[in-house]
């Protein structure tokens, strides 16, 4: 199985409770595809490189998991 690792960002302000939910599609969606995830690292806020639809300021989670690549 290969590693492979995805960081993705959401809003400042995200509503009630997205933050925590944000990652659980990815996840069951990786486990569908007969992958596992092997950690959830979440940066926090942190100040993007550049303006992105007047945002200035995202939360950055980074996921690591291994799955087989289908061809």
């Amino acid at each position: 199985m290969n590693k492979y690792e995805t960081t993705f960002i959401l809003g400042a302000r995200p509503r009630r409770g997205q933050g925590q939910r944000a990652h659980r599609p990815r996840v069951a969606m990786g486990q569908e595809l007969g992958g596992e995830v092997l950690d959830i690292q979440r940066w926090g806020k942190r100040r993007l490189s550049y303006e992105i639809h007047r945002k200035r300021d995202g939360i950055y989670t980074l996921m690591l998991y291994q799955g087989r690549v289908r061809s």
